[in-house]
């Protein structure tokens, strides 16, 4: 205790002496109140930098060869089922099911998409079991495609970014918000509070059925300038990620005035993205928030993570929601009539679908990002594909059949899966 005569002597320590006894009263009350302040749930969706596991720095390893899609256009059948690709440093075995491949391959050769591609990827090692695109050479809808370039726009893949982002900055499944048009775009009249918004939707239900003028809304209501963008460069936009593959960066800009961030958050304007990105996403929330390497090169050594890129209960929740755009949402046509393969399957997934700007050349965009099953993910999926006036296939159609030919071909999976939920081969239930 200080006593009283020192303080008379030393006014100069009368404020430090208030302030102290304050701080102290203030943590005695707060550890008697259990010590947890009411913003705990924030707190576990706190921002958690990429990291790897913690010690030893780790030897350094050989850099692998970057292989590109036209490494992969030269690969040759192992003789076990494989592929093996010839590389600077001889030839090299792949992660790729030679079968799954081949059978992609072929399902895309019949549907004659102007473009179109495949990436099948296990979101617990990152490696890459089926990467496959298609072109017709003769139509110029085709030139833009590509399996590794972010050339196309993301669409609506992109609010699963916006999602992660809003859930990780407090909100819930269950935030809810009212608003009026936007099925077809953005413009300033829908950012703000109108006696027109005679629709309200949770969150859940928003990206459920990919409703842009809410996520337009939600962002601008929840969301600082830079959020969007520091979300983004976590999962890889404007960065890149390491790989085996030579992928080039996805582009984010989220803007600098409301509209921009309006228009950004369901994915309108300012981003790219490539089909191996899309994966990786896609991969990331299904692997509880922690992304794996994707990898070509089969090696003997373990997988490899680049790091926790969101908190396992964004990750949980994300997943969840993604579930409802196949039960309920814009999912729901393309995974309603299923393969027997999926029969009873829970899947996860994201649609997108957008039309380019070029005005010599209509394109259409159209995404879907997925993970089957979704209760117990063994795979994730991204479909692209890109047509021309004429509808030819839809990316949700073509990630549907690719999921089918990987459970058929890995059936003891899929069967493992549906006897534990006690599900019948009968008919998929919406």
């Amino acid at each position: 205790m200080i006593r009283p005569f020192l303080l008379s002597r030393r006014p100069e320590l009368v404020p430090m002496v208030i302030v102290g006894t304050l701080s102290l009263a203030a943590l005695g009350l707060w550890l008697i109140r259990g010590g947890e302040p009411n913003e705990a749930r924030l707190m576990k969706r706190a921002v958690i930098q990429p990291s790897v596991a913690r010690g030893a720095p780790r030897p350094a390893l050989p850099v692998p060869p970057k292989l590109t899609p036209q490494h992969l256009a030269q690969a040759r059948p192992d003789g076990h089922g494989g592929l093996t690709v010839h590389t600077p440093a001889g030839e090299a075995p792949l992660t790729i099911d030679a079968n799954l491949q081949a059978a992609i391959a072929a399902e895309l050769d019949r549907e004659h998409v102007p473009y179109a591609a495949i990436v099948l990827l296990e979101p617990r090692t990152g490696a890459i079991r089926a990467i496959v695109e298609h072109r017709e050479t003769d139509d110029p809808v085709a030139d833009i495609g590509s399996l590794v370039a972010p050339r196309v726009p993301a669409a609506s893949v992109f609010k699963v970014v916006t999602s992660a982002a809003l859930l990780e900055a407090g909100q819930s499944p269950e935030t809810r918000v009212c608003f009026h048009g936007g099925k077809h775009g953005i413009d300033a009249s829908l950012l703000t509070a109108s006696p027109r918004d005679n629709q309200c939707q949770t969150l859940s239900e928003a990206l459920a059925h990919s409703t842009n003028a809410a996520f337009a809304r939600l962002a601008l209501q929840h969301l600082k300038p830079g959020d969007l963008a520091r979300m983004a460069h976590r999962l890889g936009f404007g960065q890149g990620f390491q790989s085996d593959l030579d992928v080039l960066p996805s582009r984010i800009d989220e803007g600098t005035t409301d509209l921009d961030r309006g228009r950004c958050a369901p994915g309108f304007a300012g981003s790219t993205l490539s089909p191996v990105h899309a994966a990786l996403l896609a991969a990331t929330v299904a692997n509880g928030g922690v992304a794996m390497r994707p990898t070509l090169l089969a090696t003997d050594r373990a997988p490899t993570p680049l790091g926790r890129l969101l908190p396992a209960l964004v990750a949980s929740e994300l997943g969840q929601m993604m579930q409802q755009t196949i039960e309920s949402g814009t999912g729901r046509h393309a995974f309603g009539e299923r393969p027997a393969s999926l029969r009873g399957m829970a899947i996860a997934g994201k649609t997108g679908s957008l039309s380019g700007d070029d005005p010599n050349i209509y394109r259409h965009f159209s995404w879907f990002i997925g993970f089957a099953p979704a209760d117990d993910p063994q795979i994730a999926v991204a479909a692209l594909a890109i047509n021309g006036p004429k509808w030819k296939r839809k990316g949700p159609a073509l990630a549907r059949d690719a999921l089918a030919l990987y459970f058929a071909a890995n059936h003891t999976v899929a069967d493992a899966r549906s006897r534990a939920r006690g599900v019948d081969a009968g008919p998929a239930h919406d």
